[in-house]
């Protein structure tokens, strides 16, 4: 997502905008560390996250182009649940147990929607946080 804003800000106080809109709904956001790849973090449970990277690009006059860059995360639980899940239901399959390969593929499958449902949380509270914001601000969202 993108911003364009005629009032100038610091580039920590749009981090702290984006915190603070999402802690008004009770999430829990964490912050990046100097070293990390992004700023804030929002869990969407157990499985998944969403993690968000601002880019401010200053235009003169009091003018800023504000890149919000939000990525889904997966724990490692999650890719571990898959991988056996459905390492499990292809043994099942090989040895001809169809009712076991089905049952673990089903699993694996009911494991990695949770985790699209659970970064999809995570994603729609960044969103709309950063388009609540800009309307704030009055700034044109993309």
């Amino acid at each position: 997502m993108t911003v364009w804003s005629e009032s100038w800000q610091e580039p920590a106080a749009w981090v702290q905008q984006v915190r603070d809109a999402i802690g008004c709904g009770g999430a829990r956001v964490s912050d990046g560390g100097p070293y990390d790849r992004w700023d804030l973090e929002v869990a969407g449970g157990a499985l998944a996250r969403a993690r968000l990277l601002i880019a401010v690009e200053d235009h003169g006059a009091g003018t800023q182009y504000v890149r919000f860059g939000i990525r889904p995360k997966c724990s490692g639980a999650g890719l571990a649940a898959i991988a056996f899940f459905a390492a499990v239901a292809g043994a099942a399959a090989m040895s001809a147990a169809w009712t076991a390969a089905g049952v673990f593929a089903g699993a694996a499958i009911w494991v990695i929607a949770r985790i699209v449902q659970e970064a999809g949380r995570a994603l729609i509270l960044f969103e709309d946080a950063v388009a609540g914001i800009a309307k704030a601000a009055g700034a044109r969202a993309k």
